[in-house]
């Protein structure tokens, strides 16, 4: 079952973290989140992503993080009591000092550098993100347009942008963009000016979810119930951006005396089937992909389907024989512990996207 190796980019969704759900991800602050994006990370549907923008805020957040940790400990070390830490709140994000503290950036500038380099580190190899997304001249044009056509900030409107813009002249179409700043969601979804910019630039507006809004569905829940809420969550947004090409779901037909080398799906409401196309099949679990290297050159609907495209009236049950191709192009039966997979009750049928 190792076909589809790697994963056709069609079938993934790209999940990009902005920058303070790292900074919540390194220091486990959120128990829910962190579950959720280590199961997520296990996804050969999903890759979870980031940008060298976002890298570049959450080093200078951790850095200041990591000095204001050593800053304290160093003067409670020192002192007979211990630091006012409402001292802190009048800490300025840019100044590298605490008040009442006589420790500077530079005396532990060595110890803050290898704080937020383990911290990257963590991100990549604990939580499988990767940092594909990198700075180049074609985000210029769309961060000055989301930024002038909403009230969004410069620096989210660079951030959406990297989102959805790996490289110069690539885009990405699967992209759910993670946040928990609600003001930015709000406004990027309610902004109509910015359905118009994305369509100038011909790039695909990216979904958003906010952190926030997991909460209630998996604060306290068990390993199944993340397992069912984002397989849920994965599935509807794979069905949604492949809705071109998708079929329908496998059924086992009630007749146990009809060919074993046939798969059967229902195919679903107001969709046109044709003939001569590529399958690929995809576990109801996320678990497998499969793509069927012989074209279907028939379709059975109680009978033969002589006429394409084809458009089901009531019975809406289809079959079909499937086979592989070997090395020498010769048909040859797809063996059958794979056959057997693919023919569970619930995969996904999809056109082949090519």
């Amino acid at each position: 079952m190792d076909r589809d190796k790697p994963i056709h980019s069609s079938f993934i969704i790209e999940l990009y973290l902005d920058t303070m759900l790292l900074s919540y991800l390194v220091d486990n602050s959120c128990d829910y989140f962190s579950k959720s994006i280590k199961f997520l990370s296990k996804l050969n549907f999903v890759n979870l992503i980031t940008s060298d923008f976002v890298l570049v805020e959450f080093i200078g957040i951790r850095k200041l993080e990591h000095y204001i940790r050593k800053a304290i400990t160093i003067d409670n070390e020192k002192a007979q009591g211990e630091l006012n830490y409402s001292a802190l709140f009048n800490t300025k994000r840019n100044s590298f000092s605490v008040k009442d503290s006589k420790i500077i950036y530079q005396d532990i500038s060595d110890h803050i550098k290898s704080e937020v380099k383990n911290d990257i580190n963590k991100l990549f190899n604990d939580f499988n993100i990767r940092a594909d997304n990198v700075f180049h001249r074609d985000l210029f044009n769309p961060t000055k347009e989301i930024c002038l056509s909403s009230r969004i900030s410069k620096e989210d409107s660079l951030m959406v942008a990297s989102a959805i813009l790996p490289g110069n002249s690539k885009s990405s179409n699967n992209v759910v963009v993670m946040t928990n700043d609600n003001q930015f969601k709000l406004e990027f979804k309610k902004e109509p000016n910015l359905n118009k910019v994305f369509r100038d630039f011909g790039i695909k507006k990216p979904d958003i979810i906010l952190m926030s809004d997991l909460k209630n569905p998996l604060d306290g829940k068990n390993n199944k119930q993340y397992e069912k809420y984002w397989l849920e969550d994965i599935v509807s947004r794979l069905l949604k951006y492949n809705s071109n090409v998708y079929l329908g779901r496998t059924i086992i037909p009630r007749n146990p005396n009809l060919p074993q080398d046939c798969i059967f799906f229902s195919l679903i409401k107001k969709k046109r089937l044709n003939n001569n196309i590529y399958l690929t099949v995809i576990g109801k679990k996320l678990d497998f992909m499969y793509s069927i290297n012989c074209p279907i050159a028939e379709f059975w609907n109680n009978g033969k389907i002589e006429k394409y495209p084809f458009y089901h009236g009531q019975n809406r049950y289809i079959s079909c024989m499937v086979y592989d191709f070997d090395d020498d192009r010769q048909q040859v039966a797809i063996d059958q512990s794979t056959l057997c997979r693919i023919k569970e009750k619930g995969n996904y049928v999809f056109m082949h996207p090519d």
